[in-house]
């Protein structure tokens, strides 16, 4: 029973994060213990130390397996014993395997169109979205492995220069929408930024928000004769 919960503890941590850390795996045993106190083990920190080392272990394996089975985000890692290129900042597709039944030289046809197509004056937008996604695995394992220089990389892979691709690519290694998230970030944090500036940004940054402050006041009035109006 122990080892098929730990099997299917190390298959739904690595769905998360191929390497987690001492503190995420001692999270996990916790949480399995406090659920299920009847897999509490003896020894110290209320039975869940046991687990937190046999998940380690575990998680090892099951990495090894993977790398056996040639998956490129363990398989990186296969000689190194000391500078593990891991995911370090919530990246959930750190470096992904290829699309199913695609291998190395469709990929490369693939980005050889797509830069043919970005050296068109008017591209077809949809079509280098198209490209960049299928060809997201390729770029990935280029720029882990071999970490080019940006030179190379702008020359390669064009289309990951464009402020669009920008946040795309963001999307595609985080889940994350970079842009929105950035707005609702603004948005929450604008009230207290802009209260900083007013005592701490100095005569420019004042005067510049007092012509921000007449802006909004002369909208104001104005919405509110155009409602009057009505």
């Amino acid at each position: 029973m122990k080892m098929e919960i730990l099997d299917k503890l190390a298959e739904l941590m690595y769905s998360f994060k191929a390497y987690p850390t001492d503190k995420e795996f001692e999270g996990v045993a916790r949480e399995l213990v406090s659920k299920h106190p009847c897999l509490s083990e003896p020894g110290p920190e209320k039975g869940w130390q046991a687990w937190k080392m046999s998940l380690k272990h575990k998680m090892g394996n099951y990495r090894q397996k993977l790398r056996s089975a040639g998956c490129f985000e363990v398989t990186v890692n296969q000689k190194k014993k000391k500078g593990v290129k891991k995911p370090k900042h919530a990246e959930i597709n750190f470096l992904p395997d290829h699309p199913p039944g695609i291998n190395e030289e469709v990929l490369e046809c693939e980005r050889r169109a797509m830069v043919d197509e970005l050296k068109k004056k008017n591209f077809n937008m949809t079509l280098l979205n198209e490209k960049m996604d299928i060809t997201f695995s390729m770029r990935r394992q280029e720029i882990v492995q071999e970490q080019p220089l940006v030179s190379l990389v702008k020359e390669k892979w064009p289309g990951l220069f464009l402020q669009h691709q920008v946040y795309g690519e963001f999307k595609r290694i985080t889940g994350i929408d970079l842009y929105k998230t950035f707005l609702f970030a603004l948005e929450t944090y604008a009230n207290g930024l802009i209260r900083l500036f007013r005592t701490k940004g100095g005569d420019e940054i004042g005067t510049l928000l007092e012509r921000l402050d007449q802006q909004v006041i002369i909208k104001f009035w104005l919405v509110s004769a155009s409602h009057l109006k009505k």
